[in-house]
C-alpha cells in the first residue's frame, strides 16, 4: 500500500508543470534582439555603402557631369572648358572682395539673393571666373547632397545678351504671333531661378535705346527679376557711366543695386596670352 501511494506521488511530481528556466528564456530573448540589431546594422551598412558607391562615382565623374549640366543651361564648350587656376589672381580677388556674401554663398553650394556683374576691358577673364565660380557651386552642391534629384535638377539660365536680341529679332518678325512668342521667351528668362546675362552691351541696336523694342525689352526683364527677387549675373566691357549712358538709370539702379557691378583690374587679353602659348 506504502509503495503503491510513492509510486503515485513520484508520478504526480513528474507529470507536472517543469519550473520555468529564465536563464535560457533571456539568452534566447537576448540572442533575438542581437539577431535584429545584426540585419538591422547590415541593412544600414548596404545602403550607406550604395551612397559611398554613388559619391565615389559622382566625385570620379564629376568634371564631365558638371560640363553637361553647364551644357543644359546654355554655355559652350569653350566656356564649359574654364579652370579656377587660370582665373588672374587680380580678378579672383576682385570679386571676393566687392561681392563677398556671393562669393561666398557660391562656394558654400548656395544660390545666393543676388548675383552680381563684371565690368572689365576685352579678355580679361569675366566670363571665364564666372563659369568657375558656378562649377564650383555645382560642385558643392553635389558634395554637400549627391541625390540623383538633387543633382538633376535645372535652375540655370545662361545667355549671350548679342544672341538673345539676334534671335528675338527674327522671332518676332514671323507674320503669325512673332511679337508673343518673342514676348514668352523673355518671360522664361525673367522667371529662371539664376539667371547670367553674359557681354551686355555687345549687341547692335537699331535705334537709340528707347526707340529700339528688342533692346529695350532688357528694362522689361530686369524690372520683372528685379520685382521677383530673383539673382543676376551679368558682363560687360561697358563701365558704369558708359552703362548708364547706353541704358539709363532706371535699368542700372534695378540691375546694378542689387547684383553689385564689380571692376576687373586690367590685364592682358587672355585670348591673346593663350594663342601667343600655343
Amino acid at each position: 500500500m506504502s509503495n503503491e501511494a510513492e509510486t503515485g506521488d513520484v508520478a504526480r511530481e513528474t507529470s507536472g508543470p517543469k519550473p520555468l528556466d529564465f536563464g535560457s528564456y533571456f539568452t534566447a530573448l537576448a540572442r533575438a534582439r542581437e539577431d535584429n540589431k545584426a540585419r538591422d546594422e547590415a541593412i544600414q551598412q548596404h545602403e550607406q555603402e550604395q551612397r559611398d558607391a554613388y559619391r565615389e562615382a559622382l566625385h570620379a565623374n564629376a568634371r564631365d557631369w558638371i560640363s553637361r549640366w553647364l551644357k543644359r543651361a546654355g554655355l559652350s564648350e569653350r566656356e564649359r572648358g574654364a579652370e579656377a587656376l587660370k582665373v588672374p589672381v587680380a580678378l579672383a580677388r576682385s570679386i571676393k572682395e566687392q561681392a563677398p556674401r556671393q562669393h561666398a554663398d557660391m562656394m558654400s553650394g548656395v544660390i545666393p539673393e543676388h548675383g552680381f556683374g563684371l565690368t572689365g576691358e576685352v579678355g580679361t577673364g569675366k566670363t571665364f571666373a564666372l563659369v568657375v565660380m558656378f562649377a564650383q557651386l555645382l560642385q558643392a552642391q553635389w558634395t554637400a547632397d549627391p541625390r540623383r534629384e538633387v543633382v538633376s535638377r535645372n535652375w540655370l539660365a545662361w545667355r549671350r545678351w548679342p544672341e538673345v536680341t539676334s534671335e528675338v529679332r527674327v522671332i518676332a518678325a514671323r507674320e503669325q504671333g512673332g511679337y508673343a512668342e518673342a514676348e514668352t521667351m523673355m518671360k522664361r528668362l525673367a522667371t529662371v531661378p539664376a539667371l547670367v546675362l553674359d557681354d551686355l552691351g555687345g549687341e547692335r541696336m537699331r535705334a537709340e535705346y528707347e526707340d529700339d523694342w528688342v533692346a529695350s525689352m532688357l528694362d522689361l526683364l530686369i524690372d520683372r527679376r528685379h520685382n521677383a527677387m530673383l539673382p543676376t549675373w551679368y558682363t560687360t566691357n561697358l563701365a558704369r557711366n558708359e552703362f548708364m549712358d547706353r541704358y539709363g538709370a532706371r535699368l542700372l539702379s534695378r540691375l546694378c543695386g542689387e547684383n553689385t557691378l564689380v571692376t576687373v583690374p586690367a590685364g592682358p587679353d587672355m585670348r591673346m596670352r593663350d594663342a601667343r602659348s600655343r
